[in-house]
């Protein structure tokens, strides 16, 4: 699972850093490409370890499937210019905030359900974990609107976001790391 963030928060930095100059003209730019790369990220995830653009599914036969076809569609729209690039924005834009908004949500029910004492501190750790994850879902949905919403952002902006996102999740493994250690700490003493 770590890895996957690893190698996911590559692709987001990378696609980001690369859409700046292509927005300035200095490089060729595919968006059917760019959709397809996209796709086969959402697919090794759903493959790999069950986790989609809404969320985590257990690993099972229909999740894998899902994955297949999300990776036939970025091969294809890879290899043939152009014959995918709006259902594939739809699909990436809604996926992105369908995802970030239900992260969200999840978070506000947990929040307002819980009954812990008043006062009682939570752990730094858990904090920049709370914030790393509501900012990942505040990046997924702007970036699923200004798919759906064109000129909504500027593409320099659009890569930015996208590089932004790659950046929190290294940030969030880094924090994952740190919570191993404490509990391994923890499980010493």
């Amino acid at each position: 699972d770590r890895a996957m963030i690893l190698v996911t928060s590559v692709f987001m930095i990378i696609l980001g850093v690369l859409l700046i100059p292509v927005n300035l003209g200095l490089l060729p730019f595919s968006g059917s490409a760019q959709l397809g790369l996209l796709m086969m990220i959402f697919a090794i995830q759903m493959i790999a370890s069950g986790s989609a653009p809404i969320g985590v599914f257990p690993r099972s036969l229909p999740v894998i499937l899902i994955g297949l076809v999300f990776a036939a569609l970025g091969t294809v729209s890879c290899i043939i210019p152009e014959i995918l690039v709006y259902p594939l924005t739809l699909l990436v834009g809604v996926l992105n905030i369908l995802g970030g908004a239900i992260s969200i949500g999840k978070f506000l029910g947990q929040k307002a359900s819980r009954t812990g004492g008043v006062g009682s501190k939570i752990p730094s750790i858990l904090v920049k974990l709370t914030a790393s994850q509501l900012t990942l879902n505040v990046l997924a949905i702007t970036f699923g609107l200004s798919m759906l919403i064109s000129h909504l952002l500027p593409g320099l902006v659009i890569g930015v976001v996208l590089a932004a996102n790659g950046a929190v999740l290294l940030y969030l493994l880094y924090i994952l790391f740190v919570i191993d250690r404490i509990q391994k700490e923890m499980e010493t003493k």
